[in-house]
């Protein structure tokens, strides 16, 4: 009677131990990425000045920071974007949060050009970031044809991969 009763408070401990784990495993906020902002240039701009940097407010809502493995621009018919002779977009991180839209490079907004990161095994490690895209226009007729940002990442060991939405970034004066 003793090793059953042995036997029986051992499975109980173990389906309570167990139990908690996926409790609190399952309540763990793991987080994804929100988009908190829009930006766009009037077609203007990009034909004045040869690159144009904008910034889009991104946060992260999970409790642990993830490590970003690589952006790629997504676009509508769900291929990857490649720089080509119409448009090419380079990406980077802003971690101070100054770019809104940059146009002309002066003293200040080289310091804050130069203190971009790469979005290529970036360790986040605030909530609230800019992902930066320095943009340069080739061709003023160029058609629109990007649907978003695609951001592989990896937190708590897991790989993860979201698609933020990417609304048209060049408006046109009527």
């Amino acid at each position: 009677m003793n090793k059953i009763s042995r036997l029986v408070i051992l499975l109980i401990v173990l389906a309570v131990g167990v139990t908690g784990y996926f409790v609190v495993e399952a309540q763990s906020n793991q987080g994804k990425f929100k988009s908190m902002s829009h930006v766009g240039a009037y077609s203007n701009l990009f034909k004045e000045y040869e690159s144009v940097y904008l910034g889009k407010n991104i946060k992260w809502t999970g409790s642990d920071f993830p490590v970003i493995q690589n952006v790629k621009i997504i676009k509508s018919d769900g291929s990857e974007f490649e720089n080509n002779e119409e448009i090419s977009i380079d990406l980077f991180i802003d971690e101070k949060r100054k770019t809104n839209v940059i146009y002309s490079v002066n003293e200040e907004s080289k310091a804050i050009i130069d203190g971009y990161h790469s979005v290529e095994e970036y360790q986040l490690n605030k909530e609230n970031v800019k992902l930066v895209m320095k943009i340069t226009l080739h061709d003023p007729g160029y058609d629109y044809d990007l649907r978003g940002f695609e951001i592989n990442y990896e937190v708590k060991g897991k790989e993860k991969s979201q698609l933020l939405d990417l609304d048209n970034f060049i408006f046109y004066a009527q």
